[in-house]
């Protein structure tokens, strides 16, 4: 089973993690997924699962020639409500990553809820 679930959306991609395993931990997996489907452009992660809400949960790079560019990964400060709404959209239909995640009974509660995204 992977770890992450990625998602084709119109101008970028953006991965979503499923267990408690960072994506960046299987990056090369990541690499020749994209690669096989001759993804160019830029990708963004959600590790919602694996950092919980913390100011590192999504984060932006670029795709290019086969490879994430990892100097151009960088924390996103201010992420885009298409991004969050995609993201929670995925969570909500998969609840059980969310009950295996890093967030507490709280969070759980709040993010199933729609109180934060």
């Amino acid at each position: 089973m992977k770890n992450y679930k990625i998602l084709f959306l119109k101008s970028h991609c953006l991965i979503l993690s499923k267990s408690y395993i960072n994506p960046f931990n299987e990056i090369e997996k990541i690499e020749k997924e994209l690669r096989n489907k001759n993804y160019q452009g830029l990708i963004y992660m959600d590790q919602l699962i694996s950092n919980g809400l913390a100011n590192n949960r999504f984060i932006q790079c670029e795709f290019s020639n086969g490879f994430i560019l990892r100097n151009t990964c960088r924390v996103l400060e201010n992420t885009s409500n298409e991004i969050k709404k995609t993201s929670q959209s995925y969570y909500l239909k998969n609840e059980q990553f969310i009950e295996n995640s890093v967030l507490n009974n709280t969070q759980k509660f709040l993010y199933k809820h729609g109180k934060i995204t």
